[in-house]
């Protein structure tokens, strides 16, 4: 975790990025390897130029005009877009193929005689090019109907969005109004997942409070929605229950509780509109509210949350609530 880097840091004597999302990434040892491999100038980019950064030294090997890392772009874009584990090189030129090879970015396998990338991250980062690209041309109106609708595209649509998001507070709202009546239900649910869990979060919620609380809060709800069901962690205490003594794996159901400052951004956004929120219907909200205050006995979070339940019940004594 985050302070496990923290305690790496302080013992080995470097300092870590200011900027979140990059602290956040060097969690991984792949990306803490890059880290200190670099110059001190190049360790206090922002999570985009950090990845500009690798890009360049990983992949096109200090030229920026060279045409393998094109290439193995578009090699991974057919393979996520067709659902390979195999990379389509009959398009390929053969010159491209073989620096990518002698980089070490693809490999092949000789007893399938065909192509693979040798590092997950290799292709994640090809495919946050091509989705930056399609922006480019397109704009956001039109992006999620180009992008292909594969797994592999939506992550890489998520990663890109979060790193838009801090570069540039503005297009926070841009995009959010744009997916709130546009986009499907899969790319709307993307583009909220990464607004939610960027520090842009408070902006967003702020900035579109009558978009949020409009038809009766009916968007407002479906954040509601996909913040219960997508921002949660398997629970290994089973909500801290003493002395109860139960063996996970053999469970029929996976137990689990609200993670992530998503929960907390949301129930301080609720609790400081409280008006404007009892006047829609609120079971999804109470839902949201009570599996917090059961997660969490104690903290800011769950006093405005358990205030929030109390007035709810309270305005609504005498009736089914």
């Amino acid at each position: 975790g985050v302070g496990e880097l923290a305690g790496v840091a302080k013992r080995n004597k470097f300092a870590l990025p200011s900027d979140p999302l990059t602290r956040d990434l060097l969690r991984s040892p792949f990306y803490l390897n890059e880290f200190l491999s670099l110059p001190e100038v190049d360790r206090k980019k922002s999570l985009k130029e950090f990845k500009k950064v690798l890009w360049l030294k990983r992949i096109q090997r200090g030229n920026p005009n060279d045409t393998a890392s094109s290439t193995f772009v578009k090699l991974v874009s057919r393979k996520a877009e067709q659902g390979e584990y195999w990379l389509d090189e009959s398009k390929a030129d053969a010159a491209d193929l073989k620096k990518l090879v002698d980089r070490g970015i693809i490999a092949k396998d000789t007893e399938a005689d065909s192509f693979y990338v040798t590092h997950d991250i290799y292709a994640e980062w090809a495919l946050e090019k091509t989705v930056e690209r399609l922006f480019a041309v397109v704009g956001i109106g039109q992006l999620h109907s180009k992008l292909p609708d594969v797994g592999l595209f939506h992550r890489a649509y998520r990663l890109w969005l979060a790193d838009k998001l801090y570069e540039n507070q503005e297009v926070v709202c841009s995009i959010v109004r744009d997916i709130a009546t546009r986009a499907n239900g899969r790319w709307r649910d993307d583009t909220l997942i990464a607004v939610l869990t960027s520090s842009q979060a408070d902006v967003f919620l702020s900035s579109q409070k009558e978009l949020l609380f409009a038809n009766k809060g009916e968007f407002l709800k479906q954040i509601v929605q996909l913040v219960r069901l997508s921002f949660r962690t398997e629970c290994d205490d089973l909500f801290g229950i003493k002395g109860l003594d139960v063996n996970l794996d053999s469970l029929k159901y996976v137990w689990t509780r609200p993670f992530g400052e998503a929960w907390e951004t949301l129930i301080r956004f609720l609790f400081e509109n409280q008006e404007d929120l009892f006047a829609i219907e609120l079971d999804e909200v109470v839902q949201l509210l009570c599996d917090w205050c059961i997660a969490n006995n104690s903290g800011e979070t769950t006093r405005m949350a358990a205030v929030l339940i109390l007035e709810i019940a309270l305005r609504n004594s005498g009736t089914d609530f």
